[in-house]
C-alpha cells in the first residue's frame, strides 16, 4: 500500500518580502527608468533603493547669551546710579519734601548727580562698539562715597536721607570695583 504524497512547501519564501512583521501585499522593487539613457543601461538612483530621504540629524538647541560677569555687574553699577539719583527726591519725615537739588550745600546735590555719572560711565561697555569703562566708574564711586562718609563723621546726625546714601552710595562703591575687577580679569569668573 501506499500513501499518499504531500506536495512539499518551501520553508523560505523566494520573493522579498515587506518589513518584518508586516502583513499585507508584497512590493516588488522599483523598475528604473531607462528612457532617457542610451544603449539602455539604468542610471544609478538619486536614494538608495528602499530610502525616500537621507536621515537629518536633529537642529541643536541654540546656546544661551553668555554675558561677562563683569559686564553684568557694570550695569548693576548703572542701576545703582538711577537709584541714587532719586534719592534726592526723597522724603526725610518731616512735613516738607527735602528736595537736595534745591538744597544750600553742595555736597548733598552734587553725591547723587555724581554716583548717576558713575553709572552712565558704567554703561559705557553696553554700548556697540565702545569698549569697557574700566576703573572709571569705580573712581567717581569712590571719589563720592569717601566724600558721604566723611561729611557723615562731621554731621550731627544727618538722619535716613544720609544713612540710605550711605547704604546705596557703599553698595554701589563695592560693585563698581567688583565690576572693574571681573572685567580686568583679575578675579576669574566661572
Amino acid at each position: 500500500m501506499s500513501t499518499p504524497s504531500t506536495p512539499s512547501t518551501p520553508s523560505t519564501p523566494s520573493t522579498p518580502s515587506g518589513p518584518a512583521g508586516a502583513g499585507g501585499p508584497e512590493m516588488p522593487p522599483p523598475v528604473p527608468d531607462t528612457s532617457d539613457v542610451p544603449n539602455g543601461q539604468a542610471a544609478p538612483p538619486a536614494h538608495p533603493v528602499g530610502h525616500a530621504t537621507p536621515w537629518e540629524q536633529p537642529a541643536k538647541p541654540r546656546a544661551a547669551l553668555a554675558v561677562p560677569l563683569g559686564k553684568m555687574l557694570y550695569l548693576c553699577v548703572a542701576a545703582l546710579g538711577v537709584i541714587n539719583l532719586f534719592l534726592g527726591y526723597v522724603d526725610n519725615g518731616d512735613l516738607v519734601t527735602l528736595n537736595l537739588y534745591k538744597a544750600g550745600v553742595a555736597i548733598f546735590a552734587l553725591a547723587p548727580t555724581m554716583l548717576f555719572l558713575a553709572g552712565l560711565v558704567a554703561l559705557r561697555g553696553w554700548l556697540p562698539g565702545e569698549r569697557t569703562p574700566g576703573a572709571l566708574p569705580a573712581m567717581i564711586t569712590t571719589a563720592i562715597f569717601v566724600t558721604l562718609v566723611t561729611s557723615a563723621f562731621g554731621s550731627d546726625g544727618g538722619g535716613d536721607l544720609q544713612t540710605l546714601f550711605l547704604v546705596f552710595g557703599g553698595v554701589q562703591f563695592v560693585i563698581a570695583w567688583l565690576a572693574y575687577l571681573f572685567d580686568a580679569g583679575l578675579i576669574a569668573d566661572r
